[in-house]
């Protein structure tokens, strides 16, 4: 059973700014239901919706970033093979292309997805072997057209839920808009020309911290956390919060 509904007004007036000028909005994502496995309730739809509407800030954080920011030298860092400016090309054109081709852009971007296929899906633990796993709130399906959310992701807690708290955003447990992001990223083309998938090379914000330099093929390029954890870290800062390249509140 496939349902369509509108997942986000991905980027409005807002967010009108040059990078994003060919990208149109209201775009809508397919809601798959396949039979045989527990369906979303109502509540849980409006989970994911919220959840969702986040992301265009996540996204805007990203293509408004620079290679002199220090959260991009603390998660990108830079090399002699990749000077900080051409990488932060590379990790704004990763993220150009996932906004294009998922939510409405140039329809030459995609490749390896199918748009009618793309959608988010719900098993409960235990029916599926990557949700039986400890600690997994969602993944990227082999396809990579569709998010398979599992039991976990309704226990995170919303992006807002530690927002005027005393904590330090690098210590908590991942919000359910982190954990989007994070398996979006996973359904890119490719980045840049090496033809390379964003996988998962390490998590954490400490560990993506320690391959910003690539080493052999660990490379931040190609590690979707890094990604998110670069979002993530400038949307706090918006908040008021202050993290660097070394730690923050």
């Amino acid at each position: 059973m496939r349902l369509s509904w509108a997942l986000l007004p991905l980027l409005g007036s807002a967010f009108a700014a040059p990078l994003l000028e060919h990208v149109t909005a209201a775009q809508t994502v397919s809601f798959v239901e396949r039979d045989g496995t527990q369906q979303f309730t109502e509540a849980q739809k409006a989970t994911v919706r919220r959840a969702a509407s986040h992301l265009p800030t996540f996204f805007h954080q990203i293509l408004e970033t620079s290679s002199e920011d220090t959260l991009f030298k603390r998660y990108f860092g830079g090399s002699s093979k990749k000077p900080a400016t051409r990488r932060a090309q590379r990790v704004k054109g990763v993220v150009r292309d996932i906004v294009q081709t998922l939510f409405g852009g140039d329809v030459k971007r995609t490749k390896n997805i199918d748009r009618q296929g793309t959608g988010i899906i719900y098993l409960p633990g235990g029916t599926a072997a990557e949700c039986g796993k400890a600690g997994v709130a969602a993944y990227a399906a082999r396809t990579y057209k569709t998010i398979v959310l599992c039991d976990l992701f309704f226990q995170q807690p919303p992006i807002g839920h530690y927002k005027n708290q005393d904590v330090n955003p690098r210590k908590i447990k991942r919000t359910q808009t982190f954990t989007l992001f994070h398996e979006i990223m996973h359904l890119s083309d490719y980045e840049g020309l090496d033809h390379k998938r964003i996988t998962d090379l390490q998590y954490g914000s400490e560990h993506c911290h320690n391959i910003r330099h690539d080493k052999g093929d660990k490379s931040p390029l190609y590690n979707a956390d890094s990604y998110t954890w670069l979002a993530n870290d400038r949307v706090w800062n918006s908040w008021g919060h202050h993290l660097g390249f070394n730690g923050g509140t």
